[in-house]
């Protein structure tokens, strides 16, 4: 399909409205409030006092999150929309795969704010009639019922989802008539390369796991991934010595959530100067990772765990 044309000067409303919007995000200090509130009821409160809506705070989450969808959807961004689509109908087909190989039920985690709606999914995976649904989406399934037939590993099923994600999401992003976004979901498909190759090889897959999971369109080539898989364990950071992200590796902190914050990084970066739906896309990363910290921290304080331990997991 060819790229839409347009002008990105036809978002000047847009990139403007979400600006100021922008100063609502809760940044540093925001996030500091939560964090001090007394249990996760209190900071659930303080959200309330600053709009957040909903009874619960998994009600409060979710309004943010079909909010923001509206949101960008209505200010002309559908067509990025598209890209991030794509994660919640793998979300959608996790939960139902490994409902029905565990014998739990999941259809409180099903969320309906994918390409694909929920009932349709849902019924392909109950009747086996993947007619509807992507030839990526159908090679994921036959591949994570082969995988879990012969090591019943429900991590194996996320990681071959996750792959197959990505390979949708690159078909989408053609479409785009921009420029900035492709570059940030290359970066997308490195980190998430990048945290499979260390997954896999901690979980002793085999090198043709690998080749199967990895995601092609990223700035490292798969290739690098398979020809590196039986480096020694300790050596990751030499394995990643001569690329983009070799920074990450020789920091103190849990390497998956400094390949989150160097995304992070690359986005806010991305809003200076521009128009065209690319400040639509910043602004929906930054708000979907206010949302994530938001999550983390209100179910760890639910779990007792300590302020200083939340905020080492928060990202961004």
């Amino acid at each position: 399909m060819a790229k839409t044309k347009y002008k990105e000067l036809d978002y000047t409303y847009a990139v403007a409205r979400l600006r100021a919007l922008e100063n609502n995000l809760l940044e540093a200090n925001g996030l500091e409030k939560l964090l001090s509130a007394a249990s996760a009821d209190e900071a659930a409160k303080h959200l309330q006092t600053i709009g957040w809506k909903g009874g619960n705070f998994e009600e409060m989450l979710q309004s943010e999150l079909e909010g923001l969808f509206s949101l960008i959807e209505s200010l002309g961004g559908g067509e990025f929309l598209k890209t991030q689509r794509v994660k919640y109908d793998y979300h959608n087909l996790k939960v139902l795969i490994k409902s029905e190989l565990t014998k739990q039920n999941g259809d409180n985690l099903i969320m309906n704010l994918g390409n694909i709606g929920a009932d349709i999914i849902k019924n392909a995976v109950i009747n086996r009639d993947y007619r509807l649904l992507s030839e990526d989406i159908k090679s994921a399934i036959a591949l994570a019922y082969e995988q879990y037939a012969r090591i019943s590993d429900a991590q194996a099923v996320d990681i071959i989802f996750d792959g197959a994600l990505f390979h949708e999401i690159n078909e989408y992003v053609k479409e785009l008539p921009e420029e900035k976004i492709p570059v940030l979901i290359k970066m997308q498909i490195d980190i998430h390369n990048i945290k499979t190759f260390i997954r896999v090889r901690k979980m002793g897959k085999s090198v043709g796991f690998i080749e199967k999971v990895t995601a092609a369109g990223g700035n490292i080539p798969r290739e690098f991934y398979i020809e590196n898989f039986n480096a020694p364990d300790n050596q990751d950071a030499g394995v990643f010595e001569h690329t983009p992200y070799r920074k990450v590796f020789s920091q103190d902190e849990n390497l998956e959530l400094s390949l989150d914050n160097m995304f992070m990084e690359e986005v806010k970066a991305t809003r200076f100067g521009a128009f065209g739906i690319a400040p639509l896309a910043a602004y929906f990363w930054m708000k979907e990772n206010e949302i994530r910290n938001v999550r983390i921290i209100l179910i760890c304080k639910n779990a007792g765990i300590s302020e200083e331990a939340i905020r080492s997991r928060l990202r961004g």
